[in-house]
Parts: structure tokens; sequence; C-alpha cells
């Protein structure tokens, strides 16, 4: 599952990198190469959880929705993936081309196995959600889900997650609610210092980037600057869209944090690393703090 972290500025920066590289292998070369697009890559069926299917994707949860509300009243879409022993949420907001119908499953597949409840939303805007999306009303709309979950379940611990786009979201709430622990994965300091480490050396000259004003709010390094809280900070190794060294940037920014972790996961690149072994120790480390205050 591959995320842009914020829409249009990847896109854009691509854009310029493929054409010089483009120009490169023109000068450079005279050999023809074979590109090999498989069935797969072209088709992205919805991988929905629904009533028929979550016994056998995830055995023993219990499927509802939620209908979720922003603050200037526009409808937003969530489910609540109930498991009877659980004893903590999970309140995860996706990628920015994340919908519940296409990558719910994913998300679940992974959670699952931890014993967790699992709240997923659509940003609005996407799937099931109404309205125009801004940076803005995102920010707003994940204060809105995180207190209507706490609403809902009052006496139960939430970890807040997100991955990519979502991690700026999460970063949001977490700085702003009593979230319980926060989860960032594919993340970024800030617009400009993301914008930058993608941008590789040799095309700087011929690139300049300008970030426009409403994306200064997407800071992550402000949001960990007072975080308290428990933090597990996650990347893949291959990471090109949001590089490792960005994460081990927020690692050292989040000093104040009474438990953090860094996990620069093997052989991952933009996708989620719920599925893999590193998120599950990591995972079980976090919940060991919110329990004891201790590590395993």
């Amino acid at each position: 599952m591959k995320h842009c972290i914020a829409s249009g500025i990847a896109s854009r920066i691509a854009s310029g990198r493929a054409l010089l590289l483009a120009a490169g292998l023109l000068l450079g070369t005279t050999a023809c190469t074979t590109i090999t697009v498989s069935e797969n890559e072209l088709l992205m069926p919805d991988r929905a959880v629904t009533a028929r299917n979550i016994d056998t994707i995830a055995p023993g949860y219990q499927l509802g929705e939620l209908d979720l509300t922003g603050t200037d009243g526009t409808r937003l879409y969530g489910q609540f993936l109930h498991h009877p022993q659980a004893k903590q949420t999970v309140l995860f907001f996706g990628g920015n081309n994340f919908r519940i119908r296409q990558y719910g499953r994913t998300v679940l597949e992974g959670y699952s196995k931890l014993g967790v409840n699992l709240v997923l939303v659509d940003h609005r805007g996407y799937g099931n959600s109404e309205g125009e999306p801004s940076i803005e009303t995102l920010f707003s709309d994940g204060l809105a889900t995180f207190d209507r979950v706490k609403q809902l379940l009052p006496n139960q611990p939430i970890i807040v997650h997100g991955f990519s786009l979502g991690s700026f979201i999460a970063g949001h709430v977490g700085k702003r609610r009593p979230v319980d622990a926060l989860i960032l994965e594919g993340s970024a300091t800030n617009a400009e210092d993301w914008a930058d480490a993608i941008t590789p050396w040799f095309a700087k000259p011929f690139i300049t980037v300008k970030i426009e004003a409403k994306l200064q709010a997407i800071n992550n390094k402000d949001n960990l600057t007072d975080f308290r809280a428990p933090l597990l900070i996650l990347v893949g190794e291959n990471d090109n869209q949001t590089p490792p060294s960005l994460a081990e940037k927020l690692y050292a920014e989040a000093a104040k944090a009474r438990y953090r972790d860094l996990q620069i996961v093997p052989d991952l690149n933009h996708n989620l690393a719920s599925k893999t072994a590193s998120f599950a120790t990591a995972f079980l480390a976090l919940q060991q703090q919110l329990s004891t205050g201790t590590t395993p």
C-alpha cells in the first residue's frame, strides 16, 4: 500500500526528477531497457472488511460502523472493529490514498494479531466521507474523531497511529489531546525538510520547491517538542518518500517522551509495517508501557 505524504508536492518533485533521469538516460546510454508490468500493478480491487468476511479475516472481532461529524457538521465515515478482550483501542489515520474499503483489511490483518480494538476513518472527501479536504479540515477532523472515540470509550487507553499524511494528523492530535500513546509511521519533521530530503542532490540546482503557506501547518517536529506519552516511530529501511533520516530527526526531537522507540524496518519501502515482525515486537513494548510503565 503506497501513499504520498502530502497531496501535490511529491508528484511535482517526482516529475522534475523523472525528467532529469530521462535526460541522463538518453544522453548516457544507448542500450534498450525492458520494463515488466504485471497484472497486480494494474488491478487494485477493494479489500474491504464486511460482516461476511470479518470472521475469516480477524476471528473474534466484531464490525460496527461509526457516524462521525467534523466541527463544521461534515459527515465522516468510520469503522469500529471490536475485540471483546481488548485493553486498548488504536485510532488509525491513513495516508493520502487511504480508503477503508480499499485498505481497511490490510490494517486489520496486522492489528488483529495484537488483540486491540481498531478505529478506521475515511478522510473527508475520501471513501464514504463527505466534504472537501484541506490541511486545516483534516486536522480538525482528527481532533473531532479522537474526541468521539474517547467519548465512546472513556475508560480505555487510546493509541493514535498515523501513516504518511495520517502521521501529521496523528501528531496534531497528540499535541492537543491526552493520547495515551502515539505511533508515527512514514512521517517527516515538516514540509520543508521533507521536500529537501526527497529531492536528489543532482536535481537540487535545477528544482526549486516552494511550500504553500497552508502547508506550514504540517509540522511534526513542533508536535513532538513537548510530547510526554509513549512514542513509537516507524520507517522502512528503503523508504524513499519519507527517508529514515527524517524519522531519526523526529526521534531526537521527542526527548521529553517518557518512552520512545525508533524502528527502521528492514527491506520495507513506503508501506505499512503493521504486518511485520518488527512492528509486532515494538507494539508489544508500547503496550507494556501503557500497562506497567516498563519494557518487557
